[in-house]
């Protein structure tokens, strides 16, 4: 395509290395048989509209509550998934990170990451991957 004047860009990429993200593939849902893996579970944070949302944060006291998918992605006990961690998992993260931006740069006009910010998945959240070190900040270019 760049060699007929089409700029290219790669778009919505992360960090993941599993789909443990909580609803990632939909409401209480995920993809028929995934996440592979035990996910990491943390404190559900206070949802950011405020908390006069229905069933928000989600009750410490129950398990998890339908209505479900094919697919296992849904807070528990007042817990939510996140990605698994690894046991280097900065250094993980930071391979994966510049290997990832050095294939999509070189080829194309650009890429961009998935999302700014989210409450929960550092793995999806660009400003948490700079602060980590996992990607380049602007200044390291």
């Amino acid at each position: 395509m760049e060699s007929i004047g089409l700029p290219v860009v790669v778009g919505e990429w992360s960090l993941a290395t599993d789909n443990c993200a909580m609803w990632l593939n939909g409401f209480n849902d995920n993809v028929d048989g995934y996440p592979k893996v035990k996910c990491d579970m943390i404190k559900c944070p206070p949802p950011y509209m405020g908390l006069n949302q229905p069933g928000a944060p989600p009750d410490s006291r129950l398990g998890k509550q339908g209505p479900f998918g094919t697919g296992d992605s849904t807070p528990e006990y007042g817990m939510c998934p996140i990605d698994k961690s690894f046991p280097d998992n900065d250094d993980v993260l930071r391979k994966l990170g510049y290997a990832k931006i050095g294939v999509f740069d070189l080829p194309t006009h650009g890429q961009f990451f998935w999302n700014f910010r989210t409450e929960l998945e550092e793995r999806w959240d660009f400003q948490k991957a700079v602060e980590n070190g996992w990607i380049p900040s602007k200044d390291d270019w």
